[in-house]
């Protein structure tokens, strides 16, 4: 959509005129310099980071600049990798069946 909004096409003439290799260099060129609308987003995520940086010598919340873009991004806290979450996961994975770790009482009884 970007690409589109960018070039001043809609999303079927590109399908329909524009080579996979060509769209394959554009989308590298995105990463690499960003399209113009997204980087006039980067600079204002900026400028709105250096502003949250000044509330924050008054107290305020701690942001980064990803807190800034129009992207939504999902952050989910990160487990601890123990044993209990290698079991959750592996529970999980055979269709939900809880996973006894065996020898974990013994462990427990002998110090």
């Amino acid at each position: 959509m970007e690409l589109a909004l960018a070039l001043g096409k809609t999303v079927t003439q590109l399908e329909r005129e524009m080579p996979v290799a060509e769209f394959e260099q554009w989308y590298l060129y995105r990463h690499a310099k960003l399209l113009p609308l997204r980087r006039m987003e980067y600079y204002m995520a900026q400028l709105t980071l250096h502003v949250s940086l000044l509330a924050r010598l008054w107290g305020g919340p701690e942001y980064s600049v990803q807190d800034f873009l129009f992207d939504v991004r999902v952050q989910q806290a990160q487990k601890q990798d123990t044993a209990e979450t290698g079991a959750e996961v592996i529970g999980a994975m055979a269709g939900g069946v809880k996973v006894i770790r065996i020898g974990q009482k013994r462990k427990r009884t002998n110090g």
